[in-house]
């Protein structure tokens, strides 16, 4: 789902940064036009104004506590 979301937003020209768990899933990307893969998701996200994050699977989520985390991070920052 994040391959074709990334594609897609390429496509529309918009600039895409791209960072995976599994840098070996990051190659298909790496020859898309607009989108630019990073080894890490710090480097992925620094000097960007939205982040969009896709997970495959329940394992792969922050929990109820890294949630609460993150909205009480976008309230400090009035993003919510």
């Amino acid at each position: 789902m994040g391959k074709g979301i990334a594609r897609n937003a390429a496509a529309a020209e918009l600039e895409v940064h791209a960072w995976n768990r599994t840098a070996a899933k990051l190659e298909d990307l790496a020859d898309t036009s607009g989108v630019e893969t990073f080894a890490t998701a710090r480097e992925a996200v620094a000097d960007v104004d939205v982040v969009v994050t896709m997970l495959s699977d329940a394992d792969a989520t922050i929990g109820l506590e890294g949630s609460e985390r993150c909205a009480a991070l976008a309230r400090d920052r009035g993003l919510i």
